[in-house]
């Protein structure tokens, strides 16, 4: 017998009870309304999401997978431990792909190991996620097993050319580094690094961030080192990192930063490094968020317009097929490629045209151009969902107290849920936000500080992230059913959700 402990329909306890009177748990919240069910599942672990190739689970709620099936590996631990196949053991440096069932949203692996000259192990995973075919974040994690104090100096990679202009990033550690880690942070013989390929965030984004200049493909590349789980960032040697550029069309005045995240800019990393044919070398003596980034007066405007991540023009052309496309429904179907779908249009319309444009006066084409808009997508928005798009209609429908009809309130639209600032002011939803700052920050927004300035804009109009955090999201909506004493339903509410989960903004 276990009992459930439920908040608003959602289970946030689960615990055995094999002798009455000696169970008990911890709630999230001091105040709140919670629900207990008796339960005749033995363990909590069938409430766990279901993990491919995993035999059983940790219990609930910590989930996670506890054991794998015949063939496969744990990885991880505790809430983040899933299982992933077995590399090859015929020796030298072999690796496994696990293939992916939807290769056009999926996240696939691959893992390798070799041993070195010393005796010591490297083990290496690499996945790619990919959305709608695209590449929206590659990490790699390292983990070196020390046998025997090393004399070499280690390289760590990562193919970083399915999600950036930069093709490739290493890491290079002198010995030195290496066993001076060992030996002033415990006795363990395992030291973690791990490189991360993503877009920048909406600070990280921000005018104010990057000073004015000019981010390269808006990629950030997020190195870290762990030994015995103590996080390493800051080193008495240099240690080298190469970025090729050879994908980066224009290569003058390219230069190294790392993001301060006290500040909320870019901060020139070392020297800055310098470019050698198609690489660029950079020596630095801390880990971190780093970037390339270029005077903007060195930057032509063919590379602005031209630019994959500043999606700038594409939303402008996007704005001007999602206007036409309410009385010419072929114009957006060819724009992306798609084909044309009558049940999803009539489904859309049902499920979130009509609702959105209920009590208005719209003509009939501004609404089919709002339901192309949520069906169909545009090539700036595909990697939203259909429910998604219809949040971000509904965002600025709380933001300007109107839907868009004109080309240039759809640019503002789109722009919106690029993750960019619209054009047009809504001094009202910017005073409303502000008033929900108050409330869940319980002090008043500093709009000079980019963190509190980033919350407000994005309780305002709902800016939408350029890579969303499931479990940032997953602790944002308890911290918002905690204040408001409700779950989130309306635009604002989800808007304050995201605000919550990615400003940065701090009590």
């Amino acid at each position: 017998m276990a009992f459930l402990v439920k908040e608003g329909g959602i289970e946030v306890s689960c615990e055995l009870n094999t002798t009455p009177g000696t169970s008990s748990t911890t709630l999230p919240y001091a105040s709140s309304t919670y629900v207990i069910e008796p339960s005749t599942t033995s363990d909590c672990s069938s409430n766990c999401a279901t993990l491919s190739n995993t035999a059983t689970y940790n219990a609930f709620p910590t989930c996670g997978a506890a054991t794998c099936d015949s063939g496969y590996n744990l990885s991880g631990s505790g809430s983040s431990a899933t299982c992933v196949a077995q590399p090859s053991s015929s020796g030298g440096s072999p690796s496994h792909s696990s293939p992916a069932s939807d290769p056009d949203n999926s996240t696939s692996e691959e893992q390798s190991y070799e041993e070195t000259e010393e005796g010591n192990i490297i083990t290496n995973e690499t996945s790619i996620t990919r959305v709608d075919g695209h590449g929206t974040e590659t990490k790699s994690e390292t983990i070196i097993t020390v046998f025997a104090k090393t004399s070499n100096d280690e390289t760590i990679s990562l193919d970083t050319s399915a999600t950036s202009d930069i093709s490739k990033i290493k890491l290079t550690l002198p010995s030195g580094t290496i066993n001076s880690a060992l030996k002033n942070h415990g006795s363990s013989t395992k030291v973690k690094f791990s490189i991360t390929s993503h877009n920048a965030d909406v600070i990280q984004k921000s005018n104010h961030a990057r000073g004015g200049q000019f981010l390269v493909g808006f990629d950030v590349f997020k190195i870290d080192m762990f030994v015995n789980e103590t996080e390493i960032k800051t080193f008495d040697d240099d240690l080298l990192l190469t970025f090729n550029v050879s994908g980066v069309k224009y290569k003058e005045n390219l230069k190294a930063y790392y993001f301060d995240e006290a500040k909320g800019q870019w901060i020139i990393a070392g020297s800055g490094g310098g470019v050698d044919g198609d690489n660029l070398y950079v020596y630095v003596n801390h880990l971190t968020d780093f970037a390339l980034i270029r005077p903007i007066e060195t930057v032509t405007q063919e590379e602005i317009l031209s630019d994959r991540a500043t999606q700038w023009q594409q939303v402008l052309n996007d704005a001007n097929i999602v206007f036409e496309s309410g009385s010419n429904l072929d114009i957006i179907i060819s724009h992306n490629g798609a084909i044309k779908n009558i049940n999803a249009q009539s489904d859309g319309m049902e499920k979130y045209t009509k609702k959105l444009t209920d009590g208005t006066d719209l003509d009939i084409d501004k609404i089919y151009a709002i339901n192309n808009f949520i069906v169909y997508g545009t090539k700036s928005s595909k990697f939203l969902g259909a429910g998604e798009r219809a949040g971000v209609v509904n965002s600025y429908k709380k933001a300007f107290g109107r839907l868009p009809k004109t080309e240039e309130e759809w640019k503002d639209c789109i722009a919106i849920g690029s993750g960019r600032w619209p054009a047009e002011e809504s001094l009202k939803a910017v005073e409303t936000a502000k008033e929900q700052f108050k409330k869940v920050y319980l002090r008043d927004a500093n709009m000079n500080q980019i963190n509190d300035n980033a919350a407000v804009t994005v309780m305002a109009y709902g800016l939408r992230p350029s890579n969303r955090n499931l479990d940032s999201e997953a602790v944002a909506i308890k911290t918002f059913r905690h204040i408001y004493e409700y779950n989130p339903s309306s635009a604002l509410d989800w808007d304050i959700v995201r605000a919550i989960a990615y400003s940065g903004a701090t009590r």
